[in-house]
C-alpha cells in the first residue's frame, strides 16, 4: 500500500469515528468499539505479514521475490488483507505458510493463490460446514480408499444453501444430482482440494490462542 493510500485510509477512519461520536447518547462508545476493531485488524494484518517473514526466514529474499514477481506480490497483499478481516489465527497461519512456500518455490505460486483466495472468502460457518461434510462423508462411505471419491446421498429440491454454494464455487465440495419424480437425489463429496484446505487449517491451529475457533 502506498503512502497516499495509507493517508486516505487514515483520514477515512478518522472521519468514520468522528461521525459515530456525534450519535446522541452512545456515539462515544460506538466510536471506541469501531476504533478497537480497526486496531485489531491492523494487528492481525501485521501478524500475518510476520508469519510470512518467519516462514521465509530471510526478509531480503522476501522483498526481492515480491519486487520481481507481480503475481506473488499480489498474493502477499491478498493474504495480509484477508488476515486483517478474520479472527481465526489458524487462517492467518495457513495463508502465511502458503505464501512463504511460494516465495521459496515458484512452482507453488498457483497453489498459494488458490489457498489464499479460498481462505479469504470462507470463514467460520463455511469451514465448520466443510469439516462436517468431511466427517459425514468419511463415516458414511469409509470403504473407499481414495477419500475424495467418498460421498453421501441426500434428498434435494435442487437448491443449495449459500454455504454449500460457496463451498462448491471454491472447489471444496462437489455434488451430483439425479432428478426423480417430486424432487431428486444428490450425492455430495469433499474434493481433494477441500481436504487439503482443512488439513492446512488443522496443521496450523493454535488451541491456546484466544482468537482460534
Amino acid at each position: 500500500m502506498s503512502k497516499h493510500d495509507r493517508d486516505n485510509r487514515a483520514h477515512l477512519e478518522t472521519a468514520v469515528k468522528a461521525a459515530l461520536s456525534l450519535v446522541p447518547g452512545i456515539g462515544g462508545a460506538l466510536a471506541t468499539i469501531v476504533g478497537d476493531e480497526l486496531d485489531r485488524r491492523r494487528q492481525s494484518g501485521r501478524e500475518t505479514a510476520e508469519f510470512i517473514i518467519k516462514g521465509v526466514a530471510d526478509g531480503d529474499v522476501l522483498l526481492q521475490r515480491l519486487r520481481e514477481h507481480e503475481q506473488l506480490s499480489s498474493i502477499f497483499a491478498a493474504a495480509v488483507e484477508a488476515g486483517m478481516r478474520t479472527t481465526l489465527r489458524e487462517k492467518r497461519r495457513a495463508m502465511a505458510v502458503a505464501v512463504s512456500r511460494a516465495v521459496l518455490d515458484e512452482a507453488l505460486v498457483d497453489e498459494a493463490q488458490l489457498i489464499v483466495a479460498v481462505l479469504s472468502d470462507l470463514d467460520v460457518p463455511h469451514l465448520r460446514a466443510l469439516e462436517e461434510f468431511r466427517r459425514r462423508v468419511d463415516a458414511a462411505d469409509p470403504t473407499r480408499t481414495i477419500a475424495h471419491h467418498r460421498s453421501i446421498e441426500s434428498q434435494t429440491s435442487g437448491l443449495s444453501s449459500p454455504i454449500e454454494a460457496a463451498l462448491v464455487r471454491h472447489g471444496c465440495i462437489y455434488s451430483q444430482s439425479t432428478a426423480v419424480l417430486g424432487g431428486g437425489i444428490t450425492h455430495w463429496g469433499v474434493t481433494y482440494f477441500g481436504r487439503m484446505v482443512l488439513d492446512e487449517l488443522r496443521n496450523h491451529s493454535d488451541s491456546g490462542d484466544d482468537d482460534a475457533a
